[in-house]
């Protein structure tokens, strides 16, 4: 593995610790009423409206576009998977953290959510190479 992607993976490490960090503070802060100061007093609106879940998608969905970032400079194919199968994750929260839920048709939505995360990670690990499945060593 060359030097560009050892630092383009550690990169991405970073920025995507850094969104679940902002993720569980603002989740955080929005189940306990934790006052914000100064800054709080424009996003508290925000935080008082928005599902927790809602949240953690929205945190996730940002995590599976850095992975596609990230899938620019890997050379395997695994990397793209688990864009993917963040980004169906996201999905499937979000639909979950609607207020409006209607039954059958959102537990019909999250099977076939589950159905093609499924199918992703089936084709991920049937297809990859040993070599690609190797950690990402530092």
């Amino acid at each position: 593995m060359n030097n560009t992607v050892k630092i383009a993976f550690k990169i991405k490490t970073v920025i995507q610790m850094l969104i679940a960090t902002v993720a569980f503070g603002a989740i955080l802060a929005s189940l306990l009423n934790i006052h914000l100061g100064a800054v709080g007093e424009s996003i508290s609106p925000l935080l008082e409206n928005t599902h927790p879940l809602k949240t953690a998608a929205f945190a996730l969905a940002i995590a599976a576009s850095l992975d596609l970032l990230f899938l620019l400079f890997s050379p395997g194919m695994k990397e793209g998977m688990n864009a993917l199968m963040l980004g169906y994750t996201a999905a499937i929260l979000m639909t979950i953290s609607e207020e409006v839920v209607v039954g059958w048709e959102i537990a019909v939505t999250v099977l076939v959510f589950t159905f093609c995360l499924l199918a992703i990670w089936i084709i991920s690990e049937r297809f990859t190479t040993t070599e690609s499945k190797k950690e990402i060593d530092y």
